[in-house]
């Protein structure tokens, strides 16, 4: 098998979801609804950091480190991610009013925003496993760091009459950042360590190179639209919390987007590795064909594990998250629509971002964030959880059909040629 085969980086990414889900799972039942809702809404925080050090650190890194040394990118991404840290902190600062929530996030953040550097540096020098393999330490070490503070909490008598394994309120916001930052802390160290030899190398050359205006212009534009992405994932959390004043529907919510999270990967997975052959190939009828190919695949897997999760009883939920998450089957089926749509389209996003289409994918995104936006403040105080997923689902319906549009137009001609035998899709799946 290919070290980066569709196949492989799904698999790799289903072991990080399977990590990352135990450890939410864990999470929710030693915070409890609240306290998973305070979690989510500052790992929003923390993504919003993350976007904005993108602009120069992200995925249009990885589309530039296939056209210029490393010397001449890495230290403005760098510093980039510095200002990004100082500016996220003091803006979140004036927007919170809270010392505490600025400090909880930086912790998060500080370590991830040099770590989300590297990993899109291995993108794009066609690394996706090496990436991959760092993705599913940081949950390994996340979860190991979550279990050993919870058996501290128990054993310090916080709670000396329960087992570990019930559910109670054990572990605070503030010792789960510093386990979020503790866990990127230690794989960037890790990954500074296994490629000092080559930077040490490249040292006496990276203040020497002026970076490529290209880096600014492409990130401005390839981030613009990710912005606009990040908040359709994710905005839902903040006016959860805002109209329904509780944490607790946002915690349940959180987990909804965490289960759509893992059926999602298929998508993912078969984006990044079309990403990276696209970005590789000049052939336009094959950056055309396997985008399709690669859609009507996802598209399959999307609905067979929504069919899965259908199947699941309530009560596996009730009984995995606690009582406190009783709502969090419904939610996640009443997201259905939405999860479908973006199994689609991750594929035809990931097309327009490798030929460059930035502005295409802005346009998609904001148009999707709108209809979500304007549907939920309309829904969310009178219908609650249920109107937060019917603005999900129609934001990306909306998105699906625009990029979809965007992709024809440009490529009228694409067709999937053959038919879809089963090893015709294993050749396809294992190569590369």
């Amino acid at each position: 098998m290919a070290k980066n085969s569709p196949i492989k980086t799904f698999v790799f990414q289903l072991i990080k979801a399977g990590i990352g889900t135990l450890t939410i799972v864990l999470l929710s039942r030693w915070m409890g609804a609240e306290g998973r809702g305070v979690l989510g809404l500052l790992l929003f925080y923390v993504n919003l950091i993350m976007v904005l050090n993108e602009y120069v650190g992200g995925s249009s890194l990885a589309n530039l480190t296939a056209r210029y040394p490393l010397s001449k990118i890495l230290p403005a991404a760098w510093i980039w991610a510095c200002i990004s840290l100082v500016v996220g902190g003091t803006i979140l600062y004036f927007v919170s009013g809270n010392s505490l929530t600025v400090t909880r996030t930086l912790i998060m953040a500080v370590p991830l925003a040099f770590l989300t550097i590297q990993y899109n540096v291995y993108q794009g020098q066609a690394l996706v496993y090496r990436r991959n393999l760092f993705q599913i330490l940081v949950e390994v070490i996340k979860l190991i760091l979550v279990v050993y503070f919870a058996i501290l909490a128990f054993s310090l008598n916080v709670k000396s009459d329960l087992f570990i394994f019930d559910t109670a309120a054990v572990l605070t916001p503030n010792e789960v950042s510093v386990i979020y930052g503790l866990a990127s802390a230690f794989v960037l160290l890790i990954s500074i360590l296994l490629w000092l030899p080559k930077l040490i190398n490249k040292w006496p050359h990276l203040s020497l190179q002026k970076p490529p205006m290209e880096i600014f212009k492409v990130g401005f534009w390839a981030q613009n639209g990710q912005l606009v992405q990040f908040l359709n994932y994710r905005l839902s959390i903040v006016f959860i919390t805002e109209l329904m004043g509780d944490a607790a529907p946002a915690g349940v919510y959180s987990n909804a987007l965490l289960i759509a999270d893992t059926v999602w990967i298929l998508g993912n997975s078969f984006g990044v590795i079309a990403h990276m052959r696209i970005l590789q190939s000049k052939n336009k009828r094959f950056q055309a064909e396997i985008t399709l190919r690669y859609a009507v695949i996802s598209v399959a897997g999307t609905a067979i594990a929504l069919f899965a999760i259908l199947l699941v009883p309530q009560s596996f939920f009730v009984a995995i998250f606690g009582l406190d998450f009783v709502q969090l089957k419904s939610t996640t089926i009443w997201l259905f629509p939405a999860i479908l749509a973006l199994g689609a389209s991750t594929l035809f996003s990931h097309y327009l971002h490798a030929v460059d289409q930035f502005k295409s994918l802005l346009v998609a995104n904001l148009v999707g964030l709108i209809v979500q936006t304007t549907t939920g403040i309309l829904l969310i105080p009178s219908m609650g959880l249920l109107g937060a997923c019917i603005a999900a689902n129609l934001g990306f319906l909306v998105i699906l059909v625009v990029v979809f549009s965007m992709f024809k137009k440009q490529n009228r001609e694409a067709r999937i040629h053959g038919v879809f035998r089963l090893k015709a899709i294993a050749r396809l799946l294992f190569r590369f």
